[in-house]
């Protein structure tokens, strides 16, 4: 799961040392978990996706 940080996704594919959220293990198979850490402090939508599937597994989160 990737999160784009400001907007617009930077990359590609997501890496959990960049600056947009990004799932860690980045590449989680099925039956395994994943963790994702989001600190949001501005209101607003902020689109994620699923890398792999970018086209089908997408969302946005409304902070308020």
């Amino acid at each position: 799961m990737h999160v784009a940080g400001e907007g617009s996704f930077d990359t590609d594919f997501c890496d959990p040392s960049d600056d947009d959220p990004c799932s860690d293990p980045k590449q989680i198979r099925g039956k395994q978990k994943g963790e994702i850490t989001i600190n949001i402090t501005e209101p607003g939508s902020y689109d994620f996706r699923c890398d792999f599937h970018a086209q089908q597994m997408t969302g946005t989160i409304e902070v308020q």
